[in-house]
């Protein structure tokens, strides 16, 4: 056995170990951003209300900017097709 074939189970197990902790620190940030945006919104609504924007306009408004943030949204700034109308998309590939 080599050296390398000997610490095969080492690297998997630090491997094993770091993902889900990635996977759940990731998943944290993201609730997190989501809260943030979900607030920011609640403020854009009051502020353009109290402008004098009529309120369904502003409800609008105000969901646009919270729908900003999603996961599709993110994954298509980062080039990854999410349109699934498309026909090159397979989530199986």
């Amino acid at each position: 056995m080599t050296s390398e074939t000997e610490d095969l189970p080492t690297i998997m197990a630090s491997i094993m170990v770091a993902v889900p902790k990635l996977a759940l620190g990731t998943g944290v940030a993201y609730l997190r951003m989501k809260r943030n945006a979900r607030r920011g919104a609640k403020t854009v609504y009051r502020e353009l209300v109290g402008s004098g924007i009529p309120e369904e306009a502003a409800r609008k408004l105000s969901e646009s900017y919270a729908s900003e943030l999603s996961i599709r949204n993110l994954a298509q700034r980062f080039g990854m097709p999410f349109d699934r109308s498309r026909s090159d998309w397979n989530p199986g590939k």
